[in-house]
Parts: structure tokens; sequence; C-alpha cells
């Protein structure tokens, strides 16, 4: 069982990781531009480079928290995916062969 801890921590990522495709296209625009000059450019960069930085996010099962074996769809892992599959909690999940 995961601890809330890095759920807590997952979920910083995530807020995290919208800020920083914002401050990414912002910055390719700056970088692009070239009616500043680089004196001005380095300090932007500096300045820049303390807010952005690349996060992996992962996805995780919304009733056990286990990373491995998501179905997207459902954002539920496999297992739990077929306790509720078999007890007809899933509208429109047969069973052909487990």
């Amino acid at each position: 069982m995961i601890s809330k801890q890095l759920v807590k921590k997952n979920i910083y990522y995530r807020r995290s990781f919208d800020h920083f495709v914002y401050h990414h296209i912002f910055f390719k625009s700056v970088s692009g531009n070239l009616f500043f000059s680089r004196k001005i450019f380095y300090k932007f960069f500096e300045f820049f480079m303390n807010y952005i930085f690349y996060t992996k996010i992962y996805k995780h099962c919304l009733m056990t928290y286990r990373r491995r074996g998501i179905l997207n769809y459902f954002c539920l892992s496999r297992m739990m995916f077929k306790y509720y599959a078999v007890h007809g909690y899933l509208s429109g999940v047969q069973k052909l062969s487990w």
C-alpha cells in the first residue's frame, strides 16, 4: 500500500507539471525572439531555470494506488478491474476468458 506522503507528492507533481507547460511555452517564445540581446536572454534563462523542471508523473490505481498494470480507461489495476468486473460493478464489461 502506498503511503499518504507519496500520494501528496504525486498530486504536487501533477499541479507543478501544469505550471511547467506554461513556463516552457513562454520560455520558447522568448528564446526565439531576436529583439532581445544575449545578455538579457541569459539573465532571463538563469531566473527561469529555478522554476522549470521535469517531473515524472505516475498513473496509479484509484483503489490500491498500485502503479503497475493500470487500465487507463478505468484507472484501475488489473486485479481491481477483475474484481469489479466479476461482481458486476462495471457496466458493459463481459467475461471472455480469465
